[in-house]
């Protein structure tokens, strides 16, 4: 839990400054035999987000499936703005269209995330058929 609070602190750091503290403290976690939860890693993730360090939160969301933690919305939120900033709209897409398999229900932050990455890819239709999946 301790960790978890510090993770967070760290997170919440002006520009992702202390995003490499976060880091190495997800990483130092398993040595002090606490195993990183979604809430962990989440952090490290925003963190790195926010530092623009977005392929690197990326690549953290992917550890924390391999490693059979489960994510939640915020897990996946986090994740999708990474791939808005890395300008990963297919990754945003795959991962848009993943959520419910992690029984995940899309918020309206991530619906907007993947319209604008269907807009990127130059797919306004598909932009127009997920809105309006949406509102009916």
């Amino acid at each position: 839990v301790h960790f978890n609070v510090v993770l967070a602190t760290l997170s919440e750091a002006p520009g992702g400054a202390e995003w490499e503290q976060a880091l190495a403290l997800l990483e130092a976690m398993p040595s002090a035999r606490v195993q990183p939860d979604k809430f962990s890693f989440t952090a490290a993730i925003s963190a790195c987000t926010r530092a623009g360090q977005s392929e690197l939160a990326i690549r953290l969301f992917k550890a924390m499936c391999a490693t059979h933690v489960s994510a939640n919305a915020i897990s996946f939120n986090v994740v999708l703005d990474a791939c808005q900033r890395a300008r990963a709209p297919e990754l945003l897409l795959a991962l848009f269209a993943a959520m419910p398999v992690h029984g995940v229900t899309p918020d309206s932050w991530a619906c907007s995330a993947a319209i604008s990455a269907l807009s990127q890819l130059g797919a306004p239709d598909r932009a127009l058929a997920l809105f309006e999946g949406l509102t009916t």
